[in-house]
């Protein structure tokens, strides 16, 4: 043996060290990962926030454009010809992503020709990151559209009867609805001077949750029982039956547990956050709902944007929504 040589035992943990140390862990991951999770939210919550921003600013454009607003859902157009539009494409032109909607014609209906090509691609401009991603509306077939999570303010007005008109209107809605159950009814285009609540106090837009799942009327080949919501691309309509995909309601607050008065699909959704039931068609509503936690993400009609907690007071949720109105937002 070499002189000055030693023989070490090699140092170990223990069970019990060993346990000990992956006990630590855990709770560190424990502690931690809510917090991940939170930060996450919060940086899809932003980036929902820009979206709307985004629409919010080419609505401002397109009033600088032409000294209004789109229609909400178009009847006719302005040359008394039935062409069926919502209120995206009118605005699509003022969006940083245009050039990859240019192919959409005005002349034709939404669901024609190279128009529905269109309505499928999937702009991330249309969707809130925190609600499921890439969603469709696949109940009809051969007319597949993207789904999507931003709508226009109707005020405190039901849709689909001819008491949609005056106190309590939004910046989006309808003068009258002479024949509702023949889908006759006249939308208006708001100036901004219409809003003599003041811009800053009126809502322009917010979100909603999309349907559960891309096709919900139960396979049974009946288009008109799947679940609307999200469809930003089909025009409101309040023939049989009445839907309005395209606009949320302030009658009831941000992600309230009363349900949407909508066509609701066939499929049963138990999912708290998006109650619905399939009511009346002549008082359609659609409550402003968000995947994020304490409320939703909101517009204003002087271009601002903010969050809206769901503990608003009602009664300021209600002065938001309408636009001339004379009531006062009180929190």
């Amino acid at each position: 043996m070499a002189f000055g040589r030693q023989i070490r035992q090699a140092a170990a943990f223990t069970l019990v060290e060993l346990l000990v140390v992956i006990a630590i862990i855990g709770v560190l991951v424990a502690l931690l990962l809510p917090a991940v999770q939170s930060a996450r939210e919060a940086s899809r919550r932003i980036k929902c926030q820009n979206h709307l921003k985004q629409w919010s600013l080419a609505m401002q454009n397109h009033h600088d454009t032409y000294l209004k607003l789109p229609f909400f859902t178009q009847v006719v157009n302005e040359q008394g010809q039935a062409i069926r539009h919502n209120w995206p494409p009118f605005v699509m032109p003022y969006l940083e992503q245009a050039n990859r909607v240019a192919g959409y014609d005005m002349k034709i209906h939404w669901y024609s020709g190279t128009n529905l090509a269109v309505t499928q691609i999937q702009l991330p401009v249309f969707q809130c990151p925190s609600d499921r991603p890439n969603a469709k509306w696949t109940d009809q077939t051969g007319y597949m559209s993207v789904r999507g999570n931003y709508l226009v303010c109707y005020g405190n007005h039901t849709f689909g009867n001819n008491t949609g008109i005056g106190v309590g209107r939004g910046m989006f809605g309808i003068t009258s609805a002479s024949n509702p159950a023949g889908n006759v009814f006249e939308p208006y285009r708001t100036k901004f001077g219409d809003a003599t609540d003041g811009l800053s106090n009126t809502l322009l837009m917010s979100e909603v949750i999309v349907a559960r799942q891309d096709n919900n009327q139960g396979g049974g080949g009946s288009w008109p029982s799947g679940d609307f919501r999200g469809h930003v691309w089909h025009d409101a309509t309040s023939s049989s039956p009445s839907h309005c995909p395209n606009i949320f309601m302030t009658i009831n607050g941000p992600n309230s547990t009363v349900p949407d008065n909508a066509l609701c699909g066939t499929i049963p959704n138990n999912d708290p956050r998006m109650p619905c039931t399939n009511g009346s068609s002549t008082d359609r509503q659609n409550v402003a709902r968000s995947r994020h936690p304490a409320g939703v993400n909101a517009t204003m009609a002087d271009g601002s944007s903010r969050f809206v907690s769901n503990n608003i007071n009602l009664a300021a949720w209600k002065a938001m929504g309408s636009m001339d109105a004379g009531d006062l937002i009180n929190e």
